[in-house]
């Protein structure tokens, strides 16, 4: 009697933790099946707003198409409403090496070993002859804050992974580019690949290690990566597709409620010779 009485608790037991596993996977299941295209647009549009200006100190590491490495300390000044920005480069020795300042969609970059600043419309830089950028400011600012999704249909989600990230796709539109994009369920944008017509990637935005931060209206936080990767196709050596690299890590992030004018007002050296890549 007892072994039988033994055995008969021990399958109630077995058959309880096989539903009690079934019910957790289904709930699991449920969850991710709730999320959908518009929830997650909105998520994300929520996450990457709410925040009016920022600076930040910064280590920029290059690796160009052709496998050239180097690297220089920054200092960012950004206000994300007028989508103003000054992002100051120097050397070991505090030598300004490089400045981009843009304004909207007007950009100059100066370069101090050419003595000489480029003035222009930021896709001027796309693909210039005069010139050759790295990091391009249609680039940074891809990167520093996500592009929104279009509505459904031209936004599909296309899965849910079992830690909750979710993967959705964008059609080209007139006003949106084609995009493959991984979300948290929070809605921080992990991952952007921007498409060409065939489908092949032209720029990989990768944001790791979100942190969040104060605001000085004391409001939610706001989370922001302490590192952020570009993977820009160019051409390789062959003439072949490699990608420029370039590998954003901040520190002394701050968030701001504005920036005073001189702060994004830089000026260019007296002589510098100046280029418009627009004429």
């Amino acid at each position: 009697m007892h072994l039988k009485k033994l055995f008969s608790e021990i399958t109630r037991a077995a058959l309880w933790g096989i539903g009690l596993t079934l019910a957790c996977g289904s709930t699991k299941l449920l969850a991710a099946e709730d999320l959908s295209a518009s929830d997650l647009i909105r998520k994300m549009d929520a996450r990457k707003s709410g925040w009016v200006a920022m600076k930040a100190a910064l280590r920029l590491d290059f690796v160009t198409a052709l496998g050239k490495k180097a690297s220089c300390e920054a200092a960012l000044v950004y206000h994300r409403l007028d989508e103003r920005m000054v992002l100051v480069g120097r050397n070991a020795e505090g030598g300004i090496l490089f400045v981009f300042k843009t304004d909207d969609r007007h950009f100059e970059l100066y370069l101090a070993s050419k003595n000489t600043v480029f003035r222009g419309h930021i896709f001027d830089l796309e693909n210039s002859p005069v010139i050759e950028s790295h990091l391009k400011p249609l680039d940074l600012y891809r990167a520093l804050k996500p592009m929104s999704l279009p509505d459904p249909p031209q936004s599909a989600l296309k899965k849910v992974s079992d830690d909750g990230t979710a993967f959705l796709e964008t059609q080209s539109t007139g006003s949106y580019p084609a995009r493959k994009i991984r979300l948290t369920r929070e809605g921080d944008c992990l991952e952007e690949r921007y498409l060409d017509a065939s489908q092949n990637t032209r720029l990989r935005i990768r944001r790791v290690k979100f942190q969040g931060f104060l605001k000085p209206d004391g409001g939610p936080r706001v989370f922001f990566p302490k590192e952020i990767r570009l993977d820009s196709a160019g051409t390789g050596m062959l003439g072949e597709t490699a990608f420029k690299k370039t590998r954003l890590y901040f520190d002394k992030v701050e968030f701001l409620s504005g920036v005073p004018e001189e702060d994004l007002d830089w000026r260019p050296p007296a002589g510098t010779a100046v280029q418009s890549l627009s004429e």
